[in-house]
């Protein structure tokens, strides 16, 4: 698997730090969709948190559906967050994300709408369009009718 290693990600979410951690209590060693996911549903309130509140995606939904896609939380190791690497697909959405936000910059908002409309959907576009919310949302992120 093609990754960027820590520190090398051009045009940084900053949420991306909560995202490794997410991976890492996960067991996980690299950073996927489902973990960028994850970190926006834990980020302070914006636009891309009320869109999914305003769907009914909660972090325990998340959860739960990806045990029942991906499979359970690994068990209780030690996975330091500084080991883990975001995975090429997750880092070119990041890309993908920086482009379409003036200054180049990440927003939640922009990282919500390209997870959700990814030709190549990761496990985040599988989980809201498992919960039933994906289509729904893309469309409200892009101002779609």
């Amino acid at each position: 698997m093609s990754t960027q290693r820590h520190g090398d990600e051009r045009d940084t979410w900053d949420g991306l730090a909560q995202a490794r951690r997410e991976a890492a209590r996960r067991g996980d060693r690299w950073v996927g969709t489902q973990h960028l996911l994850l970190a926006l549903l834990a980020r302070p309130e914006g636009e891309a948190q009320r869109v999914l509140r305003d769907a009914g995606v909660t972090r325990v939904q998340c959860e739960l559906a990806l045990a029942g896609l991906h499979g359970p939380t690994a068990p209780a190791t030690h996975t330091d967050p500084r080991d883990v690497d975001v995975a090429r697909r997750a880092q070119v959405l990041l890309d993908r994300a920086a482009r379409t936000t003036a200054g180049g910059g990440i927003t939640d908002e922009a990282l919500l709408a390209v997870l959700l409309v990814d030709d190549d959907p990761g496990l985040a576009r599988t989980v809201l369009n498992y919960l039933g919310v994906g289509r729904g949302l893309a469309r409200v992120l892009t101002r779609q009718p």
